[in-house]
């Protein structure tokens, strides 16, 4: 195959023509089919001609064509709040991979290869079918707002099938209040858009905010179920404002949103709190916590003890950095503070206020050594 000249290719004729067989021309076998060289593809025109191998024999009339650089197609086939697909090639260039662009205007919100098989193009006699893409939605496109998106070809204008609407709300919460009883509620709650992140929810009763916590403790159900890392779990000691022997019916609520969880409300009726004071003074009994008052006599002491939201922590000499921390029942730290290196005796004020009435461990570590002691808090 040459121009003018130029020998752009060499081939064998040696393929089956059935019309040829059936117009008398020997076996039929003289047809041949050969890939265009990749120098043609230069967006110029070229005049093309057959010459027999070794000979000066020219075989039938000139043709003429002009092509692309590069023959994109492709199509952005679908988007949502949670994945964007499609797929693109060149057909000048089957073998490469394409870098493409998800924009919307002069905006490039991600980039991707389309490398990826899939067999409907394999299918449909689009090259190899290893030209399709699928990336998670970008976080720029989840704010509330209408995006036209368009899928480019990196490095050109070349815009790929038609654009495609998406709109992805800022936050996209899921999740269930699953318990409530007198002791304690729990659920869980994720933020689809966000799934690295915790949200706070708060313990409502009507528009009374009693409790607050973060979501993040693992529930295996979760994991299984394909929701994000599982970690969006929360357990919520019942406020002893609420165990007053009256029937209190309450709500999960995102913090900062009006997104309330499903299965809400759930309805609680617990013993009066004169009866919960009695369980508490037994308690104390049978913890033997130190009395209501200063002790010089220990190196690290707690006063008042019980106490009603605000407790003092004297500790002796502190040598390098050290840490006081509070400890609730379920091993969850709820309140903690570096403490500097210092040479006469210290005091350190802590405010449990915003904490349910019970039992908590206050920790003093200094190097490899910890103390602890026990604290109940009563409201």
């Amino acid at each position: 195959m040459m121009e003018d000249s130029v020998v752009h290719a060499s081939f064998v004729a040696n393929l089956y023509k059935d019309n040829l067989k059936a117009a008398g021309i020997g076996t039929g076998n003289y047809g041949f089919n050969v890939a265009l060289p990749a120098a043609l593809k230069d967006g110029k025109p070229h005049v093309l001609r057959l010459r027999v191998k070794g000979s000066s024999t020219i075989i039938g009339p000139s043709k003429t064509i002009t092509c692309a650089v590069n023959q994109y197609q492709g199509k952005l086939e679908y988007a949502d709040c949670a994945v964007i697909m499609g797929w693109a090639w060149d057909r000048n260039f089957p073998n490469n991979a394409q870098t493409l662009e998800v924009v919307e205007g002069n905006t490039v919100y991600a980039t991707v290869l389309a490398n990826l098989y899939q067999e409907s193009l394999k299918t449909q006699g689009i090259g190899t079918g290893n030209y399709g893409f699928r990336i998670a939605t970008p976080a720029a496109l989840k704010d509330g707002l209408t995006h036209q998106l368009g899928l480019r070809v990196k490095g050109t204008t070349v815009l790929l099938s038609a654009l495609k609407p998406l709109s992805c709300p800022v936050n996209e919460y899921q999740g269930k209040f699953e318990q409530a009883d007198c002791n304690s509620v729990s659920g869980w709650v994720w933020d689809k858009n966000s799934p690295t992140s915790s949200v706070t929810v708060e313990l409502m009763e009507g528009n009374v905010v009693h409790a607050s916590a973060v979501a993040n403790i693992y529930k295996e159900n979760l994991k299984t179920a394909g929701i994000g890392t599982g970690n969006y779990g929360f357990k919520i000691t019942l406020p002893a404002t609420l165990k007053d022997g009256k029937s209190h019916t309450l709500n999960i609520r995102v913090k900062g949103n009006s997104f309330v969880l499903p299965n809400s409300p759930l309805t609680v009726s617990c013993s009066s709190s004169a009866r919960q004071g009695g369980e508490i003074d037994s308690l104390i009994e049978s913890l033997e916590i130190q009395p209501d008052r200063e002790e010089h006599r220990e190196d690290f002491t707690l006063f008042p003890n019980p106490t009603s939201g605000i407790v003092t922590a004297r500790f002796g000499q502190i040598t390098g950095v050290s840490k006081l921390s509070v400890v609730n029942l379920v091993g969850r730290t709820v309140w903690e503070m570096q403490l500097l290196e210092k040479d006469y005796l210290a005091k350190q004020q802590i405010d449990l206020r915003e904490f349910p009435s019970g039992i908590y461990i206050v920790k003093l570590e200094r190097g490899s050594k910890t103390k602890s002691r026990r604290l109940v808090l009563v409201k």
